[in-house]
């Protein structure tokens, strides 16, 4: 019957053997899970971490970009303001320019016809409806000369024009 014992002793350990390989095993992938898990957790709360320290920079270039637009409609108003006052200015410089008895223009510094009045216009009738603002004082001329219907254009247009040229001419 030892021999039985033995026999039957030495089944249990080996099934017991089998039993602790198995476990183990389990253990380690148990284990193995556990320390994932941690992991995961852990690079959850970097995950979470990171998400509030985007979402404070967020929130920083938001207030510098309200900050921005807040500053482009200020001078965006300031345009329009300043853009107004030099309409009515404008508007006031051509109103008095108008009531000036003669015949008055300027030109800017390349010579283009930047203002004149309707007296200015009535002097040249043939080819007012060509004297527009940006117009060159040599192009108004010309035109002069070609169409109008003075002695001293008819006669010798390009003298006309040199001379009248000439008087335009700054001093």
């Amino acid at each position: 019957m030892i021999a039985d014992t033995d026999g039957h002793r030495d089944d249990r350990v080996a099934s017991l053997e089998i039993q602790l390989g198995k476990l183990a095993r389990i253990n380690a992938s148990l284990m193995g899970r556990v320390e994932r898990s941690t992991d995961l957790r852990g690079n959850a709360f970097s995950v979470f971490e990171t998400a509030i320290s985007l979402e404070g920079k967020v929130r920083e270039r938001t207030a510098d970009l309200e900050r921005a637009l807040g500053e482009l409609a200020s001078t965006n108003a300031e345009l329009a303001q300043a853009t107004d006052a030099a309409d009515s200015a404008r508007r006031r410089l051509g109103d008095a320019i108008e009531t000036i008895n003669e015949g008055f223009a300027i030109f800017d510094a390349d010579d283009r016809l930047v203002l004149c009045n309707q007296t200015y216009l009535s002097l040249w009738p043939k080819v007012a409806d060509q004297i527009v603002p940006g117009v060159r004082f040599d192009e108004i001329l010309g035109k002069i000369g070609e169409t109008s219907g003075m002695l001293g254009a008819m006669v010798a247009p390009d003298r006309w024009i040199s001379e009248r040229g000439a008087a335009h001419e700054p001093r």
